[in-house]
């Protein structure tokens, strides 16, 4: 059902996309992020920071429920994923303040858990968090 609170997040959702006018690749990305977010927006939550009407950098969490184990009872895990900020816009500290919005988020739904993909040199702002690395994921890439 669309509430008054879904639709005015799409109104400011599609005003903000509007104000995106540079095609860099940067814009591409979060653009793409931020479609994606508005055909899936009521199944996971997304996070933007807005500079001067434009949006700088994206956060999302998906939620998955699992069966109950011992480590995780509520069977409940969140993905961390597009977490994104433009290269003139970090070390402002702005990523930290989405993931601590997103760890906040997990914390209320009950998550056992959160799970991310970090890529390279980004370990390091989730170790700051309290993240830590893991030997026991493997991957199968399809495409």
């Amino acid at each position: 059902m669309l509430t008054k609170k879904k639709l005015y997040f799409c109104f400011t959702f599609f005003w903000l996309m509007s104000s995106c006018s540079t095609k860099k690749p940067a814009d591409l990305i979060i653009t793409a992020a931020a479609v994606y977010t508005a055909d899936k927006v009521f199944t996971k939550a997304e996070s933007f920071a807005v500079t001067d009407g434009k949006i700088v950098a994206t956060s999302g969490i998906q939620f998955l429920e699992r069966p109950p184990i011992y480590e995780n009872i509520d069977g409940i895990e969140a993905h961390i994923m597009n977490v994104y900020t433009l290269p003139e816009h970090r070390g402002e500290g702005i990523a930290t303040a989405l993931l601590n919005n997103i760890i906040t988020q997990a914390r209320d739904k009950k998550a056992g858990r959160i799970l991310l993909h970090a890529i390279g040199k980004d370990q390091s702002i989730y170790e700051k968090l309290g993240f830590k690395s893991t030997q026991n994921e493997m991957e199968l890439v399809l495409s």
